[in-house]
């Protein structure tokens, strides 16, 4: 899978609500299928994987936090929730259960697009070898290790976000995309709590290995991992 041939599945009882989505991702020349109910979603996965299922709560067979539920269960796939629920609670259980990223509805389709790029570049199949010279990134068990050989425990978030940047091989990652890859919406999520995180982190990475930093601050832009 690449981000360019992208495969994904929208479930959604509501008519025009799967064709507002289908139709923005579309744009973007990705492989798109429409589904009404969770079982002929997870029929169609089995006879063909997606890359990416965009999962409504409210279905008629099924609640979407059920459905994300044997979609993790079964397959590789990224789940993305788009519902018309703003509440806390729910966006929490939507999270809670698994799903990559919780959108509501109406979602603009600029946000919709960028929190589908950013998932897709998430769940590639990582590149062999270690991210950068003499550093070792082991995301299935929240790990970091430093060229020194000091092993660095991360929280998710903190995971998430090294494996967004060690994915741009050097390069810098904006804020937004950044935002957006750790499940959140650039709209309504607070700048001063990515710093925090990144602060933490530095300290974290700084305690276990002084002589190593690799998180970059590309100034009024956004971060990068880089080894010079």
């Amino acid at each position: 899978m690449t981000v360019e041939h992208a495969r994904i599945y929208i479930v959604d009882d509501e008519p025009l609500s799967r064709e507002l989505l289908g139709q923005a991702l579309c744009d973007q020349h990705w492989q798109v299928r429409s589904f009404a109910t969770g079982n002929e979603l997870l029929r169609a996965i089995d006879e063909a994987p997606c890359d990416i299922a965009m999962v409504d709560i409210g279905l008629p067979d099924m609640d979407g936090f059920s459905l994300t539920q044997a979609l993790i269960e079964r397959s590789d796939t990224g789940v993305v929730m788009v519902t018309a629920r703003q509440d806390l609670e729910s966006r929490v259980q939507g999270l809670h259960v698994g799903a990559d990223a919780y959108l509501v509805k109406p979602v603009d389709p600029r946000e919709l697009v960028a929190t589908v790029t950013a998932l897709l570049r998430r769940i590639q199949p990582a590149s062999p070898g270690a991210p950068a010279p003499g550093w070792a990134f082991d995301p299935r068990n929240w790990r970091l290790t430093t060229p020194d050989g000091a092993e660095v425990e991360l929280t998710h978030t903190e995971c998430l976000f090294l494996d967004i940047l060690i994915r741009h091989h050097g390069e810098a990652v904006s804020r937004d995309e950044i935002i957006t890859g750790l499940g959140h919406s650039p709209l309504y999520y607070h700048g001063s709590r990515l710093d925090t995180m990144v602060c933490r982190l530095r300290n974290k990475i700084s305690a276990h290995s002084a002589d190593w930093q690799p998180i970059a601050t590309s100034r009024s832009y956004g971060y990068a991992f880089v080894t010079d």
